[in-house]
């Protein structure tokens, strides 16, 4: 980790911090690194440790986590210092018709009592200052004259877009296309098994009779929050056995780069998932094929379509897809518009949570899967970690 960020601080690179619950001598140890913002910031306490400690609050109002709430009037406290600006990190393209982008988020600081003018000011200036950007951020000389104009500053309607000087959208309209580029990695199949995934993939193996394991716990109240938890099943005919066990599905995560061909499967609880399958190459960080379900055969189904379509998000059932949107650029974009893109997403996100998935937005969930940053443990390719040891532990424990 070190020398990735050395690298980024040798070629002058932006290092976006994610440090959630990250306080006192351990928040000056990560700050020491280079490292100046994070955008995991939710509670008003901790952001006030970091702002105190001249880190920069990257103010969250994603699809799925809203802390602007929250963070609003440690803002306000401060006097909006120009430490302080906005992020979305992950917003569906759904919810970007429907609601917007930086500008819905400017919309809700302004609703939670931040002044109008600090919420566009952290959405430019600050941003600009963050990045270390000096040619936007400011309408001034020298400046690129990247300009929106609206009618009520308070309500924050976009009327019209101006890029470096250009007219290019108009009452939410483009009035200037976008020009198509096409790229190598556009026309490339990302995902790359040295071995094919087989259904045996999807079985935790045991000798005994019976296995004690280590497993992904789902919080009920948080379900992007995860708890290790220890659990005893009986085996049959050498594998663990969850036939009789509804609040229990099948994790797998499988090397997709075609670079070391690492796999692994454990047992998650309390995901919600009463049947078919769920399958993403959207798995942050390393973005991975990850596939969770409660048989086999729709797990499969799901990995075989994925790597047919060059990667994206499926839903299976029953061997039938009911949702798919197709990632062909790394597994991880679409090459089409928002509007084909937006219902596809929708329907996605609906057939997932009729698969019995609690979170508001689904999509994301399965996307933090793999994640090993966020509390408290997560399956990877390499195996299941102990998030807050950083350290992988044995899935099966005796």
């Amino acid at each position: 980790m070190m020398e990735i960020i050395e690298t980024a601080k040798n070629h002058t690179k932006f290092l976006q911090g994610h440090a959630p619950s990250l306080v006192g001598r351990e928040l000056s140890a990560y700050l020491s690194t280079g490292i100046s913002s994070c955008h995991e910031t939710s509670f008003s306490e901790e952001a006030r440790y970091k702002l105190r400690a001249g880190m920069t609050l990257e103010c969250r109002e994603s699809s799925i986590v809203h802390d602007i709430k929250a963070l609003a009037p440690v803002l306000k406290e401060f006097n909006y210092p120009v430490t302080t600006t906005f992020c979305t990190d992950d917003r569906e393209p759904d919810d970007i018709l429907k609601e917007g982008h930086l500008d819905h988020v400017i919309r809700v600081a302004i609703k939670e009592g931040i002044p109008p003018i600090e919420a566009v000011k952290m959405a430019t200036y600050n941003a600009s200052k963050l990045l270390n950007k000096d040619d936007i951020g400011l309408i001034a000389p020298g400046r690129y004259a990247n300009i929106v104009l609206l009618d009520r500053l308070e309500e924050f309607v976009v009327n019209e877009v101006f890029y470096k000087g250009e007219l290019v959208a108009k009452e939410g309209k483009m009035v200037k296309p976008i020009p198509n580029k096409n790229y190598p990695l556009e026309n490339r199949n990302t995902v790359i098994f040295e071995e094919k995934p087989t259904k045996e993939d999807f079985r935790i193996a045991s000798d005994k009779d019976e296995a004690t394991m280590n497993i992904i716990a789902f919080n009920k109240e948080v379900p992007i929050i995860t708890d290790l938890e220890q659990i005893t099943l009986n085996t049959k005919e050498g594998y663990v056995d969850i036939s009789d066990r509804e609040d229990l599905a099948v994790l797998s995560v499988f090397e997709r780069h075609g670079k070391k061909g690492k796999k692994s499967t454990c047992l998650v609880k309390d995901l919600g998932l009463t049947h078919g399958a769920i399958a993403s190459t959207v798995s942050h960080d390393t973005h991975n094929l990850a596939v969770v379900g409660k048989n086999e055969d729709d797990m499969m189904k799901a990995v075989d379509t994925l790597c047919e379509v060059g990667g994206g998000i499926v839903c299976v059932v029953d061997g039938e897809i009911e949702a798919l949107i197709e990632l062909p650029i790394a597994g991880l974009m679409s090459d089409k518009k928002i509007d084909e893109l937006a219902p596809k997403t929708a329907l996605l996100k609906a057939k997932i949570s009729e698969l019995g998935l609690k979170a508001t937005c689904p999509i994301i969930q399965v996307a933090s899967f793999s994640l090993p940053v966020i509390p408290n443990v997560r399956l990877t390719d390499l195996g299941l970690v102990d998030v807050n040891k950083q350290e992988i532990i044995p899935i099966i424990i005796s």
